[in-house]
């Protein structure tokens, strides 16, 4: 299985089996827009730190690494929340990517990390996501975006066996987050 996201809904394929939509600022999807994707597992990308849902984007114009710990400080208080901080695999040198994302968090345990970093070109089958990323929490790895190697106006994420059996299976408990600072 793969995940898919865009910013406009109708650009992703209606069988996708895992979609990731916006659900806040100018590229928020519609009610229209999710409903394209019933049979799925839907997830929502959130730009402002202020809004909840279950990925953080963190990028220029966005949030940035210093908004990461309150965001998932709020989000692991919601039941059955499963999500996590979407950036960059490098540093933008502003306070975007995954190296800043991770110090910002530094003492933090638990975090999932989806990674964007493009392959050259679309491989044959879809990547598998490295033991060494797996030990650092990452879930999902976006390996095709859009414009770039992409087949469509869509990027492709791989998604981590141990993560997909966590969506597919009865929510967490709630802990409580303190257990998740120094």
């Amino acid at each position: 299985m793969l995940a898919y996201d865009s910013v406009t809904a109708g650009d992703i394929p209606t069988d996708a089996e895992y979609v990731v939509g916006w659900g806040d600022l100018h590229y928020q999807w519609s009610a229209a827009d999710w409903a394209r994707f019933g049979h799925a597992i839907r997830q929502t990308l959130i730009g402002d730190p202020a809004h909840d849902g279950d990925w953080l984007d963190v990028e220029d114009t966005l949030a940035s690494a210093s908004d990461c710990a309150g965001w998932l400080w709020r989000q692991r208080e919601r039941p059955a929340w499963r999500g996590g901080i979407y950036t960059f695999e490098d540093d933008d040198g502003a306070g975007h990517g995954w190296p800043p994302v991770k110090a910002a968090l530094r003492g933090w345990t638990d975090v999932r990390f989806w990674i964007a970093s493009e392959l050259q070109a679309l491989p044959s089958e879809p990547p598998v996501i490295s033991q060494d990323w797996l030990d650092q929490g990452v879930a999902l790895w976006q390996y095709a975006q859009s414009p770039g190697i992409s087949p469509g106006h869509f990027d492709l994420s791989a998604i981590s066996p141990a993560y997909l059996s966590g969506l597919l299976g009865p929510p967490p408990a709630v802990v409580p987050p303190a257990i998740f600072r120094r």
